[in-house]
């Protein structure tokens, strides 16, 4: 769909890697939710390049659920994915 997407590590323990690389140039949004489609958060990179792999940080808080779910969008594209707590295996 125009953008390649995978977090790591998988089980996660206080932080998760967000890569992405998008065919099409553009500001980047990611969002994170939990099982219920609440949203816990988002982030933001400005000026993403087509072909190029960019990764994002997010340290994971105390009090989030044992799964992540999470949407990468650039433009009208976007990818989505899961990671794990490590404590809730």
């Amino acid at each position: 769909n125009g953008i390649e997407s995978v977090a790591y590590p998988n089980p996660f323990v206080t932080k998760v890697n967000i890569s992405f690389k998008s065919l099409a140039s553009g500001n980047a949004t990611i969002q994170l939710f939990d099982i219920t489609g609440r949203k816990l958060g988002f982030i933001y990179r400005p000026n993403v390049i087509a072909g190029t792999i960019n990764i994002v940080e997010y340290n994971v808080p105390l009090n989030t659920p044992s799964v992540i779910f999470y949407r990468v969008i650039i433009g009208n594209k976007f990818a989505t994915g899961k990671v794990i707590a490590a404590s809730g295996l």
